[in-house]
């Protein structure tokens, strides 16, 4: 037979009740209270997750023993420091909208690599990047885009122009393909939209309701209408995989998917001669580089 409860008994229980009562609402002010912070953080301080400039020029061209000119170009505001890299002549030109890391020092193995197809490359450092003056804003590097192309026209016309974006690159090679109709298109570990990658890491914020850049990525490419290069890897831990496949859905003109394995900044590195091969048998397929030795690859038409 079990003891009567006393008063104090139910006294001593609601109290732990009750404190119980107000440690669970003082956990939630406090979940609450960093929720909105996070949220607030990342509306103010978003650019800092998108933009990552490096001011520093460390390396050219010339550490590759290749001739450039070191050139500027005039961006609505901003002035931009370039390398045109002559290639073989007669050959197509290479447009290369870079990432949101670093400056055209980092770029060095892709300027070869493309010099070595026997392309022409002009490479530039958006406002706020490497030497070029400015502060990064997504209508500010879009017209960084378009002054790389008008200044390429009139000092070196090319023979065919390819726009090559990789990364945050991807959108602005995206917008500028769509407006200009090129020769061809390279996208490269391209995200589908801004707030659609934050998404995937912020997945439980607003993301929607706060995002102040927008790079849709996708929807322009589904205006553009030149044959189109979608590259990504399965193994990119920044721009999920599933984005080049959005990005390759929502081409509507010839297109083609090569899958690269690395992680998002060395992908080009990693796949190696499968890259350089896989790039070279899309260019030659679609008349913008000569016929020759090629390898891999399908297309949709």
């Amino acid at each position: 037979m079990s003891a009567p409860t006393t008063s104090a008994d139910a006294s001593t229980s609601s109290a732990k009740k009750s404190r119980a009562r107000r440690v669970a609402l003082s956990a939630l002010r406090v979940a609450v209270v960093a929720y909105f912070g996070l949220i607030i953080f990342l509306f103010f301080f978003q650019s800092i997750f998108l933009f990552r400039p490096l001011r520093e020029v460390t390396a050219t061209p010339a550490r590759l023993r290749l001739v450039y000119e070191d050139v500027w170009i005039e961006s609505d505001g901003a002035r931009l420091n370039a390398w045109y890299v002559a290639g073989d002549p007669g050959r197509a030109t290479v447009l290369f909208c870079h990432s949101n890391f670093g400056s055209m020092s980092q770029y060095l193995e892709t300027i070869g690599l493309l010099h070595g197809l026997g392309f022409n490359v002009l490479i530039f450092d958006y406002r706020g990047f490497g030497r070029s003056t400015g502060k990064p804003s997504e209508a500010g590097t879009y017209a960084d885009v378009a002054a790389a192309r008008a200044w390429l026209l009139k000092n070196h016309p090319p023979q065919a122009l390819i726009i090559w974006g990789r990364s945050l690159g991807g959108a602005h090679a995206a917008r500028l393909a769509a407006d200009y109709h090129p020769q061809a298109l390279a996208l490269e570990s391209a995200f589908s939209s801004f707030p659609e990658v934050a998404r995937d890491f912020f997945p439980y914020v607003p993301v929607g309701l706060i995002a102040r850049y927008q790079y849709p990525t996708a929807a322009d490419a589904a205006r553009v209408e030149c044959p189109t290069l979608v590259i990504h890897s399965p193994e990119d831990e920044v721009v999920n995989f599933r984005h080049g496949k959005i990005i390759f859905s929502a081409l509507t003109g010839p297109k083609r998917f090569m899958q690269i394995r690395g992680n998002h900044n060395d992908g080009f590195l990693v796949t190696g001669r499968e890259y350089e091969d896989g790039a070279k048998k899309f260019f030659q397929d679609f008349g913008v580089l000569p016929k020759g030795p090629n390898a891999g690859g399908t297309d949709e038409r």
